[in-house]
């Protein structure tokens, strides 16, 4: 989604300097979310009532649904499996599109290990010594 909002602004800044962008046809994929763990997650919306007590106002989950005129708001929550591999119904896995790494590499002119300090110790050796002389 961000790639297709900043869309303008590329043909804008390319445009200003009389050069074509570079542009893939290449479709993004997508991949699982995943948590901190390594494994995907898994969401639930969850409604939230308002309710008051001695203490003040709380937010508390609903299942039902609430009282006409009752104050709600939705958010994804983290969903606990019931057992290996089953969820409470409305479970879902977001997603997230990515360009596969080997066409971000080739577009960038990246070696496959990266950008390392042993790809870059000859320039800045070069550097270094014409900083001295």
């Amino acid at each position: 989604m961000e790639a297709v909002a900043a869309m303008a602004a590329i043909v804008a800044v390319h445009a200003r300097v009389a050069t074509r962008p570079k542009w893939s046809r290449e479709l993004p994929e997508p991949f699982a979310d995943t948590g901190l763990n390594g494994k995907p997650r898994v969401l639930v919306d969850e409604t939230f009532i308002e309710k008051f007590d001695r203490h003040g106002m709380f937010y508390e989950p609903t299942r039902d649904h609430p009282e006409p005129g009752a104050i709600t708001f939705t958010q994804p929550v983290p969903c606990r499996s019931i057992r290996a591999g089953l969820y409470r119904e409305g479970a879902y896995c977001p997603l997230v599109f990515r360009p596969r790494r080997a066409s971000l590499r080739s577009g960038r002119n990246i070696p496959p290990g990266g950008w390392g300090l042993r790809s870059l110790r000859p320039s800045l050796r070069a550097s270094l010594a014409r900083s001295r002389s």
